[in-house]
């Protein structure tokens, strides 16, 4: 999956500029950095150097002796000066004129003028490289750095620089990929599990009974009331009114913790009807669509007038809890639909298991090198996912500032670099017999789900980047389609294992029933 994004999200450019900021970029340290175009461009010719001579190392990288003739570093010197001439403002020439090489040396600097026409140099022969078919990703290294090059480099004189490159990994197989095996344990259908969604659907739809007079609203309870927020003041008093957030008429408030910000809850238990209630909060750090940026972190009053306090109970699981969830639907006819749920959820982790174990036993038997461009790029998008994420949970800037620092990068990349291998080589394999086997995504289908995740990160007021969506569809369609064909062909013994209960798995099985 991870194979087919080419582009980093937002949140690794983002942190890849703060680094730049802080002077430090995560590159390899093989020598000085230098960024070449992928495709050389039209009108530059080489006349009289050689082929790279291109000779294979470790971690799927080349070596690239280039080889520069006397004609070539005069022409790249000249050409380096010109072009400098062009834009450079030097005293008694008009921009843009021709000017003398030697008053642009003297102007510029021979070595800036030299770094200029090693890059140009260096940029033509690796390109005429890739047009040869190798494929080279990642940004090209000087072996022996730049300065090197730069005091070796003389304009008319021959010159021997030593670049290395990453490319494209080489996919191998040890055996071929339809011969694995491999055991897969087998989640057994559970009616603990039927019981337990439908306890879940009750509980989501209990209804309000009438409580003693009297009666002082504890956990669970449901308050009956009006609600309106206030901003609070710096000395402690009631600023202006936030309708905005939280307030309205006849509210159901739930007395269960978690539910609103911390204190609110705590704030009205033992309130009884006719009592007006003043809870004082403080909003969560973390920003939100609901939650303005000001208000975020900052005290604030509510005062709810308690109209009536209500007792929560579980209805009974007959034709009128069922009609409650939609109109028209009979208990029968919800009670196979829970079934439905609880069964495809099994279905569906059984899958997801099985297809972990099949990518697991795909790694074992790919023969491939991984470079160190493509686990620097994860790494770093991943560093910087993490840091989004503190940031999200409502993490101050300057705290998130002071975790990226070159040190926190190394050490994070040292920890995560080994997951990151396997996930690259599973994703390499299950393209490899994707192009083998010319196993393709329908488009539609792809369509389809960008549609649909589209729609709801819309209502739900999210940003949507449809390049990336679509990349992730399509990557994660065709892996369930290669590890489903490989399936059907390859010896799986499954073994039966008795469900764990997990609330997570009720509420995604509750969730899978049609209450609408």
């Amino acid at each position: 999956m991870i194979i087919r994004q080419v582009e980093m999200k937002f949140a690794a450019f983002a942190f890849a500029c703060i680094l730049s900021v802080n002077g430090f970029s995560p590159q390899t340290s093989r020598g000085r950095h230098v960024a070449f175009p992928r495709v050389m461009r039209a009108g530059t010719t080489m006349k009289a150097s050689p082929m790279p001579a291109i000779e294979k190392l470790e971690n799927s990288s080349v070596r690239l002796r280039l080889e520069i003739s006397e004609e070539d570093t005069l022409a790249a010197f000249q050409k380096a000066a010109d072009e400098f001439g062009k834009v450079a403002d030097i005293r008694g020439f008009r921009k843009g004129s021709k000017i003398p090489t030697q008053v642009v040396v003297n102007f510029i600097g021979a070595e800036n003028i030299k770094s200029k026409a090693i890059q140009g140099l260096s940029e033509m022969l690796i390109s005429q490289v890739s047009s040869s078919g190798l494929h080279l990703i990642g940004d090209p290294v000087y072996e022996n750095g730049e300065d090197t090059v730069i005091n070796d480099y003389v304009p008319g004189e021959k010159l021997k620089m030593d670049v290395v490159c990453d490319v494209w990994p080489e996919m191998n197989w040890t055996a071929h990929y339809d011969t694995v095996s491999c055991t897969v344990e087998n989640i057994e259908e559970d009616k603990g599990r039927l019981n337990a969604a439908l306890g879940s659907l009750q509980s989501k739809y209990k209804i309000l009974k009438d409580a003693p007079e009297g009666h002082a609203a504890a956990l669970g309870d449901v308050i009956i009331g009006n609600m309106n927020g206030f901003k609070v003041e710096l000395d402690g008093s009631k600023g202006r009114e936030l309708s905005e957030v939280a307030s309205g008429d006849n509210l159901e408030i739930l007395l269960q913790e978690g539910m609103f910000m911390p204190g609110m809850v705590e704030g009205l238990l033992g309130a009884k009807a006719g009592e007006t209630k003043e809870v004082r909060v403080t909003f969560p750090q973390a920003r939100s669509q609901n939650l303005p940026a000001e208000l975020a972190g900052a005290p604030a009053l509510f005062e709810v007038e308690v109209l009536d306090v209500k007792l929560r109970g579980l209805p009974e699981l007959n034709d009128a809890f069922a009609g409650s969830i939609r109109e028209g639907l009979t208990y029968a006819e919800l009670l196979e639909e829970v079934k439905g749920a609880v069964s495809g959820e099994n279905d569906k982790k059984n899958e997801e298991t099985r297809n972990k174990v099949l990518e697991e036993e795909l790694v074992k038997i790919a023969d491939v090198e991984i470079p160190e461009t493509l686990i620097m790029e994860q790494a770093r998008e991943k560093y910087a996912n993490m840091m989004s994420e503190f940031r999200a949970q409502g993490t101050p800037d300057e705290e998130i500032k002071k975790m990226i620092t070159k040190e926190g990068f190394e050490k994070y990349k040292k920890i995560a670099t080994p997951n990151i291998v396997k996930v690259l080589k599973s994703s390499l394999a299950v393209n490899d017999i994707a192009n083998k086997e010319g196993i393709k995504v329908d488009k539609l289908d792809v369509e389809d789900q960008v549609a649909l995740i589209k729609a709801q990160a819309e209502q739900k007021g999210e940003d949507f980047d449809d390049k990336t969506a679509r990349d992730q569809i399509e990557c994660q369609m065709q892996r369930d389609l290669v590890l489903n064909w490989l399936a059907e062909r390859v010896e799986i013994e499954f073994v039966d294992v008795a469900p764990e209960p997990s609330v997570d798995e009720l509420e995604t099985a509750e969730l899978s029933v049609d209450v609408n």
